[in-house]
């Protein structure tokens, strides 16, 4: 979603976050014409409540914006199934993430985000000689080292 005023991108992503139980990853920017965005990732699961997943999602996201003072008339909602966040990894030759939950598949992507090759990030999160939660967890933890190492050398984006 787009900012209007003077809303710091940073601090605007932290608190709409903190007012999502749902939320996953938060990403902010700022445009080339000076003004800023931020976009919010949030597991929504099927069921959840007496709403369908999708206005469920919807409703959270436009209450945590009203709590931190930002308008919702530039909020873009685009959900996406478990199968449709796997077609990324497939395009990429990855080898099989169907045991991937929803938020495990968005953080990958969001690791494909920071120019990883997403075959190899998939691969290294793959311990064969793992099973249920031990493999769920090395998978977080290779996503989340990743993400770790990428923001720690981030320099912004390149000019021009």
């Amino acid at each position: 979603m787009r900012l209007r005023g003077a809303h710091d991108a940073d601090a605007t992503a932290s608190a709409v976050a903190a007012f999502l139980p749902t939320a996953i990853a938060s990403l902010h920017g700022v445009e080339p014409d000076g003004g800023s965005w931020i976009a919010e990732f949030q597991y929504a699961p099927a069921g959840f409540g007496v709403q369908p997943a999708e206005e469920t999602a919807a409703a959270a996201i436009v209450r945590a914006l009203a709590l931190t003072g930002v308008s919702a008339d530039d909020v873009s909602m685009v959900p996406f199934t478990a199968g449709e966040l796997r077609e990324p990894y497939e395009s990429a030759g990855s080898s099989d993430v169907s045991d991937w939950s929803v938020p495990d598949l968005m953080i990958g992507l969001i690791v494909d985000l920071t120019n990883a090759n997403l075959s190899e990030v998939v691969e290294s999160a793959t311990d064969r000689a793992l099973s249920g939660d031990a493999l769920a967890e090395h998978r977080q933890q290779t996503l989340r080292a990743v993400l770790h190492g990428w923001a720690a050398t981030y320099e912004g984006p390149e000019d021009g």
